[in-house]
């Protein structure tokens, strides 16, 4: 079992909260790159000087050659800002709600549910 941070005693609300935030944080750090090679392949014929990408890699490579980590990070901010709530909330909505179901049901563990 897992040690809850000092900081979240008596609060596991809040250490619930906070594991979905951190979840969508590292999760964004991979999806990000991939939704910015997306969008920019689905507006390249639609933008007249933007750069044509042969594939998927041309565009990341391209990117990543012109903007550096900066061009394939566009967006995270935002991105966190609003995936990160929902996340979070969700995470904690889902922990408070097993909590109740193994309490209301008398069951020692979530195999017994």
């Amino acid at each position: 079992k897992f040690r809850t941070l000092s900081v979240c005693k008596g609060l596991p609300f809040l250490a619930d909260f906070a594991a979905g935030f951190l979840a969508e944080t590292v999760s964004c750090v991979l999806f990000v790159p991939i939704d910015v090679v997306k969008e920019r392949l689905q507006v390249q014929s639609t933008l007249r000087h933007a750069p044509s990408y042969e594939s998927s890699w041309h565009a990341l490579r391209s990117i990543l050659r012109s903007e550096g980590l900066a061009g394939i990070y566009k967006g995270y901010l935002a991105t966190l800002a609003s995936f990160g709530p929902f996340s979070a909330l969700y995470f904690l909505f889902y922990e408070q709600l097993k909590a109740a179901s193994l309490k209301q049901s008398g069951a020692k563990s979530e195999k017994e549910l």
